[in-house]
């Protein structure tokens, strides 16, 4: 973000703004996609949406100003939403609940790869330019779109597989008859997926917010260079979450239960942002610790956070349960980066703007204490 803004000569709420801008368009994009992907099959969504973030992300290098800058932005946020929803729901159709924990966690370890290399790599190729960084990254998401198109199945019965049982997916429903669990007006009612999608809101809102200001903080106040200062956000966005996204959705399973490590997820996070910003100038070592910190608690609770949703509804539903919260998340990445941006501009702290947004993360995380737990609590 360091490189962009200061090649497009942006204030900091217009570079917060380049990242909400994503998250509002996902927003506006979440649900929609998701009900026509529980319709029309998860697959070509997947593809679709590998296709418009890798043209969103390598359009930003002919950009020069901060409007096509945006237009770019929302390609991506649109991307974005065809992709999390019709995923989840695929790897639901494939997996019993036992198992979609670590199944999630394997996928997210390609989701925290990218991001993880998102921060590394621009850092690292600073004298080519943040423009030539940006087509080395993005430009393989057209051969990953390629074998997603040629090897992927939506459901098991395409490769001559049993499909999983919908009726064994939903023990804590029970007491709805399955019309009404394959309705969408039931998934909007079910006060379980609005929490979790104020759970996700608080993630996103951490998330983003380290994504998009961590480098800035560590250069401008610890006098760090911009290479390891995207070195450190990187752990705490991606590097970590490499190694950790699958025990953490393995724990979830063994355990069999999702929201304890949701809110554990929440607190580590909001806590670590609010710790980054009290560390002594020059403390590298405590920054990087509460980088790992942020990275192993989001790491630990996202595949959990994402099974949720998919298990509470059922697998016809999945990807629009998913997406609703998803949905709901999204506004807590669009406010975050802005908001701190913000707050900045008019207290010139960022200690004020890393507070804010720690504190609501952890109080996202607490919301959990007051949804059910999914079926997955009652397998042997």
């Amino acid at each position: 973000m360091t490189f962009v803004m200061e090649d497009l000569q942006l204030t900091y709420a217009q570079g917060g703004w380049l990242l909400s801008c994503v998250f509002l368009t996902m927003t506006i994009f979440f649900i929609p996609c998701g009900l026509a992907s529980d319709r029309w099959g998860r697959k070509i969504f997947v593809v679709f949406s590998l296709l418009l973030t890798t043209i969103g992300s390598i359009s930003l290098i002919w950009c020069s100003s901060f409007l096509p800058a945006m237009l770019t932005r929302i390609v991506i946020g649109i991307g974005y939403a065809m992709y999390v929803g019709p995923s989840v729901a695929m790897l639901a159709n494939w997996f019993p609940s036992r198992q979609l924990g670590f199944a999630v966690g394997i996928w997210l370890v390609g989701y925290f790869l990218g991001m993880g290399l998102g921060e590394l790599i621009p850092p690292l190729l600073k004298e080519f330019g943040w423009r030539n960084a940006i087509w080395i990254t993005a430009s393989p998401g057209f051969i990953i779109a390629l074998l997603c198109l040629i090897f992927t199945k939506d459901r098991p019965d395409e490769v001559g597989l049993p499909s999983l049982d919908i009726n064994s997916q939903n023990t804590p429903s029970q007491n709805l008859n399955e019309r009404e669990k394959l309705e969408w007006s039931w998934i909007l009612k079910s006060k379980d997926l609005w929490i979790c999608g104020l759970w996700v809101a608080g993630a996103y809102a951490g998330l983003s917010g380290v994504a998009a200001w961590l480098p800035t903080f560590a250069n401008r106040v610890h006098g760090l260079s911009l290479e390891l200062s995207g070195l450190i956000s990187g752990l705490a966005t991606g590097g970590v979450g490499i190694i950790m996204a699958i025990p953490g959705g393995l724990i979830s399973d063994r355990i069999k239960r999702r929201l304890p490590l949701m809110i554990l997820t929440n607190v580590i996070l909001g806590i670590s942002m609010i710790g980054i910003v009290y560390c002594d100038v020059g403390s590298l070592w405590l920054l990087i610790i509460f980088a790992l910190l942020i990275g192993i608690g989001v790491s630990l609770g996202v595949p959990a956070g994402l099974a949720y949703p998919a298990e509470r509804a059922g697998l016809e539903v999945a990807g629009s349960a998913v997406n609703m919260t998803e949905a709901i998340g999204s506004i807590g990445g669009l406010v975050s980066p802005w908001i701190m941006g913000l707050l900045f501009d008019i207290y010139h702290s960022w200690t004020v703007s890393f507070l804010v947004v720690g504190l609501a993360v952890i109080m996202s995380g607490f919301l959990c204490f007051l949804a059910k737990e999914t079926h997955c609590a009652y397998l042997r």
